[in-house]
């Protein structure tokens, strides 16, 4: 949960309420470290994993047509920037 919260903008306990939703919904569930037993990892089910699939076609082919009028110089500038912006510590 932690490192979801420090991989987001999102408190601890906006992600504990978004993993609650994700779990009622049978698409995650929590699994405790077998070494250390306050370690929870979120885990995909198979359904989760079918939503993911999914969900990522549905991204893939939408940022392959927002793209699709860019030229080759321009995408390579975009990732130049893009980049950079990625280097950059959140405000």
């Amino acid at each position: 949960m932690a490192r979801l919260s420090d991989a987001t903008i999102l408190t601890q306990p906006a992600i504990t309420s978004f993993v609650d939703k994700l779990e009622a919904e049978e698409l995650v569930m929590r699994e405790r470290d077998l070494k250390d037993r306050r370690v929870i990892r979120i885990v995909l089910t198979k359904k989760g994993e079918t939503v993911f699939r999914q969900g990522l076609r549905v991204h893939t082919k939408y940022v392959d047509d927002l793209l699709s009028g860019i030229s080759e110089k321009e995408l390579s500038e975009l990732s130049v920037i893009m980049k950079k912006l990625s280097k950059r510590e959140a405000v």
